[in-house]
């Protein structure tokens, strides 16, 4: 081994363990909570992507220089207390505390797009893989879209807890996080679910 070869693994075992361990203050935003997290690339393959986050009471904030400033981006939402955010192409979803909206301008304004059959307003969960978007709803149902939320399927068959808190996807299985009844996995593209933890079965 070269000593130059020494003195970079030198250099990597000394500053990367602290690197990776440090967190930096970004330029807000502020005044309250911040729920969710969302990026979508950048207009024209620019360096700096969109960054989204959700304030509990406070709206959403949009941050296009890599998070040295934010702006506000509610024009038309729902609801100020946003509980999720996703995001599909060009397509930026936001679960609120009063139902589900859709942006397609990067946040500048919304359209509210709720299931018309849904029955509690509040939207806690939002997951997207490929066409399919996924809502969780605070009384345990999800709802299904395959066209960005112009029309919904119900989707809850077997979830037998409320609220659907957490909703992700690994490959074709999908996964919905609860209240006091814990996980339960979709395997067949959300048609039913089955009990994936200790506690799944409880309400």
């Amino acid at each position: 081994m070269t000593i130059q070869s020494i003195c970079a693994a030198i250099l990597i075992v000394l500053f990367c363990p602290r690197a990776s361990a440090q967190w930096v203050a970004t330029g807000g935003p502020y005044g309250g909570e911040v729920k969710s997290f969302a990026i979508s690339p950048a207009a024209g393959g620019l360096w700096s992507p969109n960054i989204f986050a959700g304030i509990g009471d406070g709206g959403i904030f949009r941050s296009t220089d890599d998070r040295a400033s934010w702006t506000a981006v509610n024009s038309g939402l729902t609801s100020l207390d946003v509980l999720s955010l996703a995001v599909n192409g060009t397509n930026l979803f936001a679960g609120t505390w009063f139902g589900c909206s859709r942006s397609t301008d990067n946040g500048a304004t919304w359209t509210g797009i709720n299931p018309p059959s849904a029955t509690s307003p509040e939207v806690s969960s939002l997951a997207v893989s490929g066409a399919n978007l996924l809502a969780g709803y605070r009384n345990g149902t999800v709802f299904l879209s395959s066209d960005n939320g112009v029309r919904w399927t119900t989707a809850s068959t077997g979830l037998t807890s409320s609220p659907v808190s957490a909703l992700a996807f690994s490959g074709t299985n999908l996964f919905a996080g609860t209240g006091n009844g814990g996980v339960f996995l979709s395997t067949n593209n959300n048609t039913s679910w089955t009990g994936a933890s200790a506690n799944s079965s409880k309400k």
